[in-house]
């Protein structure tokens, strides 16, 4: 006898062809923002700058649907998306790759690269 597994969110049964993938991702992502920042807004000991990059890393991660979230090529591809506004949010971004390279999530070089590669977005 076969197991039958169900999406989490719909309760419908995965099909042979669904490939175990989740309905998690169907969640309203308008909603799923607005909660977030809602949250992210009731910090106290943040200041404004810390929340706008917060609130956007954040929405970028739930929207990409990646597996690694904190890869090398996820952070290249928030830049892309994201380098007008990272011009005025330097700091903290600096500060995000630090706490990236603490965790052994990111390498030194990969710090590095990411640093250049954004100043480069911004010059261009």
């Amino acid at each position: 006898m076969q197991k039958i597994y169900y999406h989490s969110v719909s309760g419908q049964p995965f099909s042979l062809g669904d490939n175990a993938e989740d309905s998690e991702e169907d969640q309203d992502s308008d909603c799923v923002k607005e909660y977030e920042e809602k949250q992210i807004d009731d910090f106290i000991t943040v200041n404004f700058q810390e929340k706008k990059f917060m609130k956007m890393w954040n929405f970028f991660i739930h929207t990409s649907h990646t597996k690694e979230l904190y890869h090398l090529k996820t952070c290249i591809n928030f830049i892309e998306k994201n380098y007008k506004e990272l011009d005025e949010l330097k700091i903290q971004w600096s500060l995000h790759l630090i706490t990236l390279l603490e965790y052994h999530i990111l390498t030194a070089d990969d710090l590095l690269y990411l640093q250049l590669y954004l100043r480069k977005k911004l010059s261009s």
